[in-house]
């Protein structure tokens, strides 16, 4: 990916680029009223924009949890008022939040691209779309020797267990990822 447009509104203008998009926070995040702290990594989910003038990123770090527990700051105070406590030790933590900037400010003060969709989504869809492709003769094996015909259950664990379900829905999963142009 390029480098990162000079304010927050042109980083909404492009929004379909910054979408998915993981950034790891500079020091001057610590300025702005967040839970995020300097090397914390989040997704950008999406950034719209309110009043003209402040820019809203909606963010998740849902895949960073871990990582992220690393950096955080003690600054939220515990019952005996003192600042020892992590937002998310303290009860703050929310892995989908919001982050207010000023339009006119730069996205490359606070945060740099760690990674984007392309990048590693796409791997791990890639890994996901072979390891169906792998298990699907098996499958088919399996049902070849137990018997193929439909027993009108499902693949969910919920209904009655229906091995022909299961191949149709790593068929469909397969040919999903192919739409999207995703090679195993």
């Amino acid at each position: 990916m390029h480098k990162l447009p000079a304010t927050f509104r042109e980083l909404y203008q492009n929004l379909t680029e910054y979408r998915n998009v993981t950034i790891e926070f500079k020091d001057k995040i610590s300025e702005l009223e967040t839970e995020f702290d300097p090397r914390m990594r989040t997704k950008i989910l999406n950034i719209r924009i309110e009043h003209n003038d402040l820019i809203v990123l909606t963010l998740c770090d849902t895949e960073w949890s871990t990582y992220n527990d690393t950096f955080a700051a003690r600054d939220y105070f515990d019952k005996q008022n003192v600042p020892c406590l992590t937002a998310k030790e303290a009860g703050y933590y929310k892995p989908t939040t919001s982050l207010y900037v000023m339009a006119t400010d730069s996205p490359e003060d606070l945060f740099s691209i760690f990674c984007t969709a392309t990048t590693y989504d796409t791997d791990i869809l890639a890994d996901t779309s072979a390891a169906l492709c792998a298990a699907l003769p098996a499958l088919i094996l399996l049902g070849n020797y137990i018997g193929n015909e439909h027993k009108g259950g499902d693949a969910s664990g919920i209904a009655p267990f229906d091995r022909c379900a299961i191949v149709e829905q790593v068929k469909d999963t397969i040919a999903r990822l192919e739409a999207m142009g995703v090679k195993a």
